[in-house]
């Protein structure tokens, strides 16, 4: 859900007026590109569960 958000985000940005400012010299999308993607990897690395060297059977059980 939160790379749909950013992929939507990342385009209205691209072509908004607010990236036309001189003071940003066109980096505000990925800027906030990085954001999302930063967000995504703490979420990522501290509710998903490792599943390297499990089974399948093993990573049913840590989902239930």
């Amino acid at each position: 859900m939160l790379g749909v958000v950013d992929a939507q985000a990342f385009l209205f940005v691209v072509d908004s007026e607010v990236n036309a400012g001189a003071s940003w010299h066109g980096s505000l999308p990925y800027f906030i590109f990085m954001a999302f993607i930063a967000v995504i990897a703490i979420f990522s690395f501290r509710y998903l569960p490792e599943t390297k060297g499990k089974s399948l059977e093993e990573i049913e059980s840590i989902w239930r």
